[in-house]
This record gives C-alpha cells, sequence and structure tokens, in this order.
C-alpha cells in the first residue's frame, strides 16, 4: 500500500478537524437544550418556537415572546429563551416579516414607516394571542422582550395593551415610542458599547416616568449585537410572584 504524499495527508488532517467540529459541535447543542423541549408552529403565517423546560410544575408560569432586531431571527434570541425557560417560564420566539423562517416581506428595507410598523404588530398579536393559549401559561402574566427593532416594537405593542405584565426593551432606538407619564413596567437595557443614540433614547424614555415604572441596566462593555446574548438581564419567573427582572446593575 502506497504511503500518502505531503498533500493527502493535509487533507485527511483537515477532514478529521472537520469531523471533530462536527462531532463537538453537536455535543454543546445538546448540552445547551439539555431539560428543555421545543415545540415549532406557524400561525397566521408568522413562524414561532416554543421553549420551555422539561417536566415543569402543573402551576400556570409566565409566558415571555422574545422578538428579534432587524437582520436578526428567532435562531439569533434563542439563548434568552432558553434562560427563561430554565428560569421556571415558558417563551416564544417569533420571526418577524422578511426574517428567518418568514415568508412575507417586511415593506420599507427596514425604514421604520407605518407599513412595516403595522406588519410587527400583527406578527406579535399572533405571537402574544397563541402563547395565551399554550398549557401552563397564566394569561394575565405576559412579558414581551424585544432587541432593536423588536424593542421599539414589543414597547409600542404594550404601550397599546395595558394587560402586557413588563417590558423589556433591548437597545430601544427610539424613546419616542415610550410616551411620557405611561405607566407600564419598562426595563430598558443599553450596551455600554452602542451608539450614543441608543443611550440617549434610554434617557428620553425614562424621563417623566412614573415612579417604580422604568429600570435602567447599563450592559457594560457589551456592543449592539451582543445586547441580546444570554448575559444580558432576562425575566426570572416565578409561579409566586409577578416576573421581574434579573440584572448585575440597576439604576432608577
Amino acid at each position: 500500500m502506497p504511503t500518502p504524499g505531503p498533500a493527502s495527508r493535509r487533507l485527511l488532517a483537515c477532514a478529521v478537524v472537520a469531523l471533530l467540529a462536527v462531532v463537538l459541535g453537536a455535543l454543546l447543542l445538546a448540552r445547551a437544550d439539555a431539560g428543555l423541549s421545543t415545540r415549532r408552529a406557524t400561525v397566521a403565517g408568522v413562524p414561532l418556537t416554543e421553549v420551555r423546560a422539561d417536566g415543569a410544575s402543573a402551576d400556570r408560569r409566565p409566558g415571555v415572546v422574545i422578538a428579534h432586531g432587524f437582520a436578526g431571527s428567532a435562531r439569533l434570541m434563542r439563548p434568552l429563551a432558553d434562560s427563561v425557560a430554565r428560569q421556571g417560564g415558558i417563551a416564544v420566539l417569533l420571526d418577524f416579516a422578511g426574517h428567518g423562517a418568514s415568508r412575507s416581506r417586511l415593506p420599507g428595507a427596514g425604514r421604520d414607516e407605518e407599513r412595516a410598523r403595522a406588519l410587527l404588530r400583527h406578527d406579535l398579536d399572533v405571537a402574544v394571542a397563541w402563547l395565551r393559549e399554550r398549557p401552563g401559561v397564566d394569561p394575565d402574566r405576559i412579558v414581551l422582550v424585544g432587541h432593536s427593532m423588536g424593542a421599539g416594537a414589543v414597547t409600542r405593542y404594550a404601550v397599546a395593551h395595558p394587560e402586557i405584565d413588563r417590558t423589556v426593551a433591548i437597545s430601544l432606538p427610539d424613546g419616542g415610542d415610550v410616551p411620557a407619564g405611561w405607566p407600564g413596567k419598562l426595563t430598558l437595557v443599553v450596551g455600554g458599547l452602542e451608539f450614543a443614540g441608543f443611550r440617549q433614547a434610554v434617557d428620553e424614555a425614562t424621563r417623566d416616568a412614573p415612579p417604580g415604572a422604568r429600570t435602567r441596566v447599563g450592559a457594560p462593555g457589551v456592543e449592539h449585537a451582543r445586547c441580546c446574548s444570554r448575559r444580558v438581564p432576562t425575566p426570572r419567573c416565578s409561579t409566586r410572584s409577578r416576573t421581574v427582572p434579573a440584572g448585575r446593575r440597576r439604576t432608577r
């Protein structure tokens, strides 16, 4: 049998490395999902992914809708959903129109215009309604979480729907989405390395807020895209208390 030459040995080494990468990736993915159940559905054209802990108690649990930003997807926000599920909540991720598995088109090519806003409202309506009907979900404890474009969408939705228990806006682009004096519970997360406009939006959103209605969370050393990673505070869920945010640093 001939001895493999240098080119063949290099090819073999690359194949082995690729195989190891695939195996390790599968193992890490399985470990990340360990103890969690996932269910996917498409409702009224909106792709939805539910994540909950295996063997959760029969008590009704808070439900959390998680919305991605522009050019993002439900897959990008999955670490937040896993965190919510491990803390006892039931999370639902959605793919907005024009993103992820959605077959719908988002008009305006990312511009913040009324046609796009109406479609984002529709998709959130579908996700919230579906989550409320899911087994084990307390329909009176619905939390909305959104990043960037999704932060604006969930904030506007919460303003129009006072039955929403709490909203978490990560990297809110426009503080004008929060009306002065609005009494809704809103947590605003902003990365320390984000553009100044995002910090200014948080300043505007917290100005003239009713006492106790706003929580500002800083994420030091975090830039825009990483603000939706698992390091960002997520709602802490419990059957015995209202949903509250968990974070390392808070200022009112």
